[in-house]
C-alpha cells in the first residue's frame, strides 16, 4: 500500500480550494453552497418573492438574506431544493423556483380546510456564472404568512 502525500490547491486569493488528505479523500471546503432558513413571516403576496432571512452556512455568500437571492458565482451544475409552508385557506401555495426571473422548477400544494401547507421543489440545473436564483410565489392567494421554522432553501454546486 503507498503512502498519500496531503495535497492543498489553492485558489489565486491564497484560500484553499481542494485538499487531498492522506487517506485519498477530496474535499473542497470553498464549494459553493448555502443553506436558508426563517422566511419572512409579515406576508408573501402572490406576486412577491419569498426571501429567507437567515443562514446556516454561506459559503461564499453568494445568497442574499435581503433579496432572496443566490448568485451562481461560476458556471456548472447546481442541485437546489427548497420547501416552504404556509397558512393557505382554500387557497393553493404554488412554489416556483426561476433562474433569471424564468420558472425552471415548480411544487404546489391545495387545501380545502384552515390548515397548514408545504411546498417542495428540488432541481438540478446547469448555470452560468452571475445567474440568478430565487424562489417565488405564484399561488392564488393574496397574502400567505409563512411558518418560518418549516419554510428552507438549500443550493449547492455539484460539479
Amino acid at each position: 500500500m503507498s503512502n498519500l502525500l496531503v495535497q492543498n490547491i489553492k485558489h489565486t486569493n491564497g484560500t484553499t480550494a481542494m485538499t487531498v488528505d492522506s487517506s485519498g479523500r477530496v474535499l473542497t471546503p470553498a464549494r459553493p453552497m448555502f443553506y436558508a432558513k426563517g422566511a419572512n413571516t409579515s406576508g408573501v403576496s402572490s406576486t412577491n418573492n419569498i426571501i429567507l432571512t437567515a443562514t446556516d452556512f454561506n459559503v461564499g455568500n453568494h445568497y442574499s438574506t435581503s433579496t432572496g437571492i443566490f448568485t451562481a458565482p461560476i458556471a456548472g451544475f447546481y442541485m437546489f431544493h427548497a420547501s416552504i409552508m404556509g397558512d393557505s385557506t382554500d387557497a393553493r401555495l404554488m412554489l416556483r423556483l426561476r433562474v433569471n426571473g424564468s420558472d425552471k422548477s415548480q411544487g404546489s400544494s391545495s387545501s380545502n380546510s384552515n390548515q397548514y401547507q408545504d411546498s417542495k421543489v428540488s432541481v438540478l440545473l446547469q448555470l452560468s456564472a452571475s445567474d440568478e436564483i430565487n424562489l417565488h410565489n405564484a399561488g392564488t392567494k393574496t397574502t400567505y404568512t409563512l411558518a418560518p421554522m418549516e419554510s428552507y432553501f438549500w443550493g449547492m454546486l455539484v460539479g
